[in-house]
């Protein structure tokens, strides 16, 4: 589209998200928490019919319980368009798991603002072709019994 672009960040060390890929690729350590939650007013309030004005009005704080990548302020406005992608290569010592990415915007103050998020059962990684009467956008996912894809874990 004219007058528009896209842009990729890649992990980076210590946390940072950046324009250019890095020899480490951004492996970090993470233990998960499974008592990290995301609160309530969140979007799947919304999706059961519950009145939701504003979305994870209680997440600030929640950061320094989760694994997060930060980019460098921007220097002009930003307007995301479509559907951001999150491409994650990770190891882990469990037969079965989940990511969940979020997407947020950071004040100079450091206050956050929930904008998206996506999730993935590590079992339903696997791509397939769209059907034709499908028009997704990304990776297709049939999540059908048939294309689970068991985790090794290491």
């Amino acid at each position: 589209v004219p007058g528009t672009s896209s842009s990729e960040l890649f992990f980076g060390s210590k946390g940072a998200l950046s324009g250019v890929p890095t020899a480490a690729g951004g492996s970090r350590y993470y233990k998960v928490d499974f008592g990290c939650e995301t609160g309530t007013d969140t979007r799947y309030e919304r999706i059961g019919s519950q009145a939701v004005d504003e979305y994870y009005v209680s997440w600030n704080g929640r950061d320094d319980r989760m694994l997060v990548y930060t980019s460098s302020p921007a220097v002009a406005d930003v307007e995301i368009t479509g559907h951001p992608e999150a491409v994650v290569w990770l190891s882990t010592t469990a037969s079965d798991g989940a990511i969940f990415v979020y997407l947020e915007d950071v004040e100079p103050s450091g206050k956050r603002h929930y904008i998206t998020e996506g999730v993935l059962r590590f079992l339903h990684r696997k791509v397939s072709e769209s059907p034709d009467h499908d028009r997704t956008i990304g990776p297709y996912r049939t999540y059908h019994h048939q294309d689970i894809t068991p985790v090794v874990p290491n």
